[in-house]
This record gives structure tokens, C-alpha cells and sequence, in this order.
């Protein structure tokens, strides 16, 4: 089951320490910086809209992966879109179809809010960026990155 979540929910998951850490141990952090949830600032931003939170669930209630949605304005086209935050399901749940979903209850979201489209970032070489295809996004952009530290 997937339904739309709010942070104090998703942070308080049973499951969500373990999600996170199977995250941090398949997409290593940027500068070794950790995989930590600032509770204040996603609050903040759920507060204001921008940040939209879905979580898929087994029949047991499990939580078997989450997504993070940001609705934001982009200058240069005057125009709503979504982007992905975090998204992420635990590798034992991913033949379930819990990522689509939650992918799907994403685009709707962001449909609803006015968005004109989505992005999505995936890790280089990654399970997320071998599907992404086949969902129906095409490769646009390269995102580099260099630590500043």
C-alpha cells in the first residue's frame, strides 16, 4: 500500500533506521558526510508544501521504502516541477512493484500541485538509474559533483 506520509511518521518508522542505513550503504554519501535526516528543516519544508513524503507499506504495516518529493519553482521556465528528494526502497521489496508505486503517487502529487514534470536522480551505475528507462523518464542531465571540504 502507498499513501502520502508526513515526516513525523516516516522518521518515526519502526523500519526507517534500517532503510536508511541499507541507503547509505548502497548510495555512499558525498564527502562522507552521513545519511541523516535534519527533522527540523524537512518539517519546515512540509510545513511550507514544498516537501511531500510517501511511504510504500507491506500488509503488516512494514515500511518497505519511502519518497521524498520537492515542489519547487524553476526560474528559468516560470513553472512548477517535482524533483525527488530521497527515494528509496529496501532491496529485498523491489520485484514488488513498491517503487513504481511510489513513483506513480510522486507524478500524481506533483500533477495535482501544478507541476509540468518530474526529475529524478539516480547514483551513476545504480539499481534506481537501470529502471528509470523503463518508467518512462529519459536521461536529460548529468549532475557532477565535487567536494568542497
Amino acid at each position: 500500500m502507498i499513501r502520502q506520509i508526513s515526516v513525523d511518521e516516516l522518521i518515526n518508522c519502526h523500519e526507517f533506521s534500517a532503510l536508511l542505513q541499507e541507503y547509505a550503504d548502497e548510495c555512499p554519501p558525498k564527502s562522507n558526510l552521513p545519511h541523516t535526516y535534519n527533522e527540523e528543516t524537512y518539517k519546515a519544508l512540509e510545513k511550507s508544501g514544498v516537501l511531500q513524503s510517501f511511504g510504500a507499506f507491506g500488509d503488516d504495516g512494514e515500511l518497505l521504502g519511502f519518497i521524498t518529493l520537492i515542489i519547487t519553482m524553476l526560474p528559468k521556465y516560470t513553472s512548477l516541477i517535482g524533483a525527488t528528494e530521497s527515494f528509496f526502497v529496501a532491496s529485498r521489496h523491489r520485484k514488488t512493484g513498491a517503487g513504481i508505486r511510489l513513483l506513480r503517487a510522486a507524478e500524481a502529487k506533483a500533477t495535482e500541485l501544478g507541476a509540468f514534470g518530474m526529475l529524478v536522480s539516480a547514483p551513476c551505475g545504480g539499481k534506481l538509474a537501470e529502471v528509470m528507462s523503463m518508467s518512462g523518464y529519459e536521461e536529460s542531465d548529468i549532475i557532477f559533483f565535487k567536494g568542497l571540504k
